[in-house]
C-alpha cells in the first residue's frame, strides 16, 4: 500500500485519520502492518474480514439480518454455478460432501430445538454463530 503521507494527500485527510483507518483494517484482518521498509500489506486471505464487517454493520443497524442472508444466498448460488460450470469432478464431489454435512447439521439443529429433552441428537461440525459483544449487552442511551 502507499505510504501514510500519500494516502492522506490522495484522500485529503490527516495522517492520523489514515493511521486509524489502517489500524481498523488490521483489526479486521484485511491488512498486515509491518514496521520498516515493508509498511502495510494487504493480506492475501483476510481472516474472516468480511464476516466481521457484516456483523459490525448489522450490530449498528445498517443492515437487517434478512438482507445479509439474501445477499449471501445470491453470492453462494452464483459461486456454486460458477464452480459447477468448471466441471471438475473432484471439486464437485467436495461440494456435494459439504452440502450433505450442512443438511445434516440443519436437521440436527431442528431436532435439538424441537426436542423437549436436554440431550442433543448430534454434534455440530461447525461452531454456532454468536452475536458480537455489542449485541448481547443492554442497549445504551
Amino acid at each position: 500500500m502507499p505510504a501514510e503521507r500519500e494516502l492522506a494527500e490522495r484522500f485529503e485527510t490527516s495522517r492520523t485519520s489514515v493511521r486509524e483507518a489502517v489500524r481498523a483494517l488490521e483489526n479486521f484482518g484485511v491488512v498486515e502492518v509491518r514496521r520498516g521498509a515493508e509498511g502495510v500489506r494487504i493480506c492475501n486471505t483476510p481472516r474472516e474480514a468480511f464476516a466481521e464487517l457484516m456483523r459490525f454493520h448489522v450490530a449498528l443497524g445498517h443492515y437487517r439480518p434478512a438482507e445479509v442472508v439474501e445477499v449471501r444466498a445470491a453470492l453462494e448460488a452464483n459461486a456454486v454455478a460458477t464452480v459447477a460450470s468448471v466441471g471438475d469432478a473432484e471439486v464437485l464431489g467436495e461440494l456435494a460432501a459439504i452440502a450433505t454435512a450442512m443438511d445434516a447439521d440443519r436437521i440436527d439443529a431442528r431436532r435439538s430445538t424441537s426436542s423437549t429433552s436436554a440431550s442433543t441428537t448430534g454434534s455440530c461440525r461447525r461452531p454456532a454463530m454468536s452475536s458480537p459483544p455489542c449485541c448481547t449487552a443492554a442497549a445504551g442511551p
